[in-house]
C-alpha cells in the first residue's frame, strides 16, 4: 500500500480498525475474502473505472494491476519494447 512511514488522520486508523473486523454489506473481514469472490472482484472492476477516469487513460486503454513494485515495473518497460 505505502512504501515509507505515514501518518494517518486517526479518524482513517479507526475507520480500519472497524472494517478490518467484518466490511460492511460483506459480513467477513477483507482478510477472509477471497481473491475471486463477487465483492472481491466488484472492487477491483471499480477502482479500475475511477483510476481509468482520474487519470484520464484513452479508451481502448486499460489499468492493470499487479504485484511486483518498482523492480517489476522497470522490467516491464524494457519487455513492452521486445517483439513478438
Amino acid at each position: 500500500f505505502a512504501a515509507g512511514p505515514a501518518i494517518l488522520p486517526l479518524p482513517v486508523l479507526e475507520r480500519a480498525r472497524q472494517d478490518i473486523v467484518s466490511l460492511p454489506g460483506v459480513g467477513a473481514s477483507p482478510l477472509e475474502v477471497g481473491h475471486r469472490s463477487p465483492w472481491f472482484t466488484s472492487v477491483i472492476e471499480e477502482t479500475g473505472l475511477n483510476l481509468h477516469d482520474l487519470l484520464g487513460v484513452p479508451d481502448g486503454y486499460h489499468v492493470v494491476f499487479c504485484q511486483g513494485g518498482a523492480s517489476l515495473q522497470f522490467s516491464m518497460v524494457a519487455m513492452n519494447l521486445l517483439r513478438g
